[in-house]
């Protein structure tokens, strides 16, 4: 019996992703295909709020599905068998989240060379958790600092934004699920995304760090090439 109760609850995560997937789909569809158009300043600022919320909508759906799959043991699961470049997914992070934060400021620094044997669509999962985040808690007016690079074996993905520095009890929590420790008004979430982030880093046998203090935060994955 448990083990057909467990199915059911896959078979009704599986239906819940799908269903709710669509609609946001065709919200982002749809408002590329108006951000295309002659707009004025107020209708492209509307836009970009949808943009924004429906980024963020997808977010959370992704982060969900994965921690109740996680809950019911089938982990992070991989695909290898990439479509595009590791670049190329990230780019695509990069210009999805400056579409929904226009007034922000990204430095891009691609350094790695060679394949890396990852699942280049959640690596873009974990990049956008935590792009996402910096976005979101950062302080707006410095650039936030994207980097990736080789170093002794090993791809380094590197987030660093300007801001407070996080509290030393927080740092011990970020990463597990529904931590978000203390948060402005009007940037609440889930506290799933820098879990799955992690979850992700673990399941590609490499480890997601953070270290902060009075002026930046810097959250560095690092994976086995």
């Amino acid at each position: 019996q448990e083990q057909k109760n467990a199915v059911l609850r896959e078979q009704f995560i599986a239906m819940l992703g799908h269903d709710l997937r669509n609609p946001v789909h065709a919200i982002a569809n749809a408002t590329q295909l108006l951000q295309r158009g002659e707009l004025n300043e107020r209708q492209i600022r509307l836009a970009s709020i949808i943009s924004d919320a429906n980024i963020r909508t997808k977010g959370l759906i992704d982060n969900i599905l994965d921690f109740a799959s996680g809950k019911l043991g089938g982990g992070i699961k991989l695909n290898f068998d990439n479509e595009h470049s590791l670049e190329t997914a990230l780019q695509q992070v990069i210009t999805e989240l400056k579409t929904a934060y226009p007034q922000c400021k990204i430095k891009i620094e691609f350094g790695h060379d060679g394949e890396l044997k990852a699942d280049y669509r959640r690596m873009a999962q974990l990049f956008s958790n935590l792009l996402g985040n910096a976005l979101t808690h950062g302080n707006t007016a410095e650039p936030i600092s994207v980097s990736t690079k080789n170093i002794d074996g090993h791809f380094h993905l590197s987030v660093t934004n300007g801001g407070n520095k996080i509290a030393e009890e927080t740092l011990k929590h970020l990463f597990k699920p529904f931590s978000r420790g203390s948060v402005e008004q009007g940037k609440e979430g889930l506290g799933l995304g820098l879990f799955i982030a992690h979850e992700i880093a673990l399941a590609h046998k490499g480890n997601l760090a953070v270290s902060s203090d009075d002026k930046r935060t810097c959250f560095t994955l690092r994976v086995p090439n």
